[in-house]
C-alpha cells in the first residue's frame, strides 16, 4: 500500500544526507505532489455531490466549494423528481454570444455556462432566469487526497514529490516533472474512461494535453 513515508523515502534515493533532514520541505513537496498528480488523474471514487437551492429569476447560482471543482463537473441536474433533467454545458465564448441576452424571459433553463469566481466560489450562469424556485444537483469531481492515490500511480508520486522538492526551474525539478508526466500516462491507461455526453462534461486543460500527447505518440509508431 503507497503512502506518504514510502513515498518520500523512496524519492529520497540518491539524494545527499542534508537534503534528506530537509523533513519540512519534503513533505509539503509530497502534498503538492498528491495535487499535481491528482489533476492528471480523474476516477470515479472522487465523484461527489450537493444540492443547491435556486430563487425564482435567478440566473446565476455560486456553487460553495473549491474553485477547481468547476473546472471538473461531471454533470448538472435541474429541477426535482419527475421533472428534473441534465442540463447542457456551454463554452463561455458560445454561451455569450447565443445564450446571454438580457431580455431572456423567465422559464427552465437547459444550458450552463462558468463565468468566474464569486468571493472564492465558482459561479455559473443559467441561458435562462428561472421561473420558479426550485433545486439544482451538481455532481463534481473533488478535490484530490493521498487516500485517493493508488498503487500504480506511486511512481508518478515519486517523481513528483522529487520535481517539487529540488524545483522545476531546476535541472534536477525538470528532469524528474518529466519522468513524472510520463509515468502518468502508464497510470492514466489503467483508468476507464469517465465521461458525460450529454451534459459536455468540462475536461481540464491538463487532460486534454496528456490525451494529446498520447495519440500523437500513437500515431507516430
Amino acid at each position: 500500500m503507497i503512502d506518504r513515508e514510502l513515498v518520500i523515502k523512496q524519492a529520497q534515493v540518491n539524494v545527499d544526507a542534508k537534503a534528506r533532514k530537509r523533513t519540512e520541505a519534503w513533505n509539503s513537496s509530497y502534498q503538492f505532489a498528491v495535487l499535481e498528480l491528482g489533476s492528471y488523474l480523474v476516477k470515479k471514487s472522487r465523484i461527489t455531490s450537493q444540492d443547491i437551492s435556486v430563487a425564482v429569476n435567478d440566473r446565476t447560482v455560486v456553487i460553495p466549494g473549491s474553485n477547481t471543482d468547476i473546472s471538473q463537473i461531471y454533470y448538472i441536474k435541474y429541477g426535482t423528481g419527475s421533472d428534473q433533467a441534465v442540463m447542457d454545458y456551454v463554452d463561455l465564448d458560445i454561451f455569450l454570444k447565443d445564450y446571454d441576452s438580457p431580455s431572456q424571459a423567465a422559464g427552465t433553463p437547459t444550458k450552463f455556462t462558468y463565468i468566474g469566481d464569486s468571493n472564492g466560489s465558482p459561479e455559473i450562469k443559467f441561458d435562462c432566469p428561472v421561473s420558479s424556485a426550485t433545486t439544482i444537483t451538481v455532481w463534481y469531481y473533488r478535490d484530490v487526497n493521498e487516500m485517493d492515490i493508488r498503487d500504480i500511480e506511486g511512481p508518478a508520486l515519486v517523481y513528483f514529490t522529487k520535481a517539487h522538492f529540488y524545483g522545476m526551474e531546476t535541472q534536477a525539478g525538470a528532469a524528474s516533472h518529466a519522468a513524472a508526466r510520463q509515468l502518468v500516462l502508464g497510470a492514466r491507461a489503467n483508468d476507464k474512461p469517465i465521461r458525460n455526453e450529454e451534459s459536455g462534461f468540462v475536461q481540464s486543460r491538463e487532460d486534454r494535453s496528456i490525451a494529446n500527447t498520447r495519440w500523437n505518440r500513437r500515431n507516430d509508431r
